[in-house]
């Protein structure tokens, strides 16, 4: 995966997070979101891409 995949991923997962922290979205769309960023990389290196989504969501 390249630079900007990864700064995508971590960026998408923290506005997610701080979204569902600040109650704007509810619990569903919260791991809905998560599952999305974990999917939608499954061309590249599913390893890194889900340690990333874990260690931050």
């Amino acid at each position: 995966m390249n630079r900007n995949s990864v700064n995508n991923i971590k960026n998408g997962v923290k506005r997610a997070k701080y979204l569902y922290n600040n109650g704007c979205i509810s619990t569903s769309v919260y791991f809905s979101s998560l599952m999305n960023y974990k999917n939608a990389y499954n061309f590249a290196n599913n390893k890194k891409n889900c340690d990333i989504i874990d260690y931050i969501g």
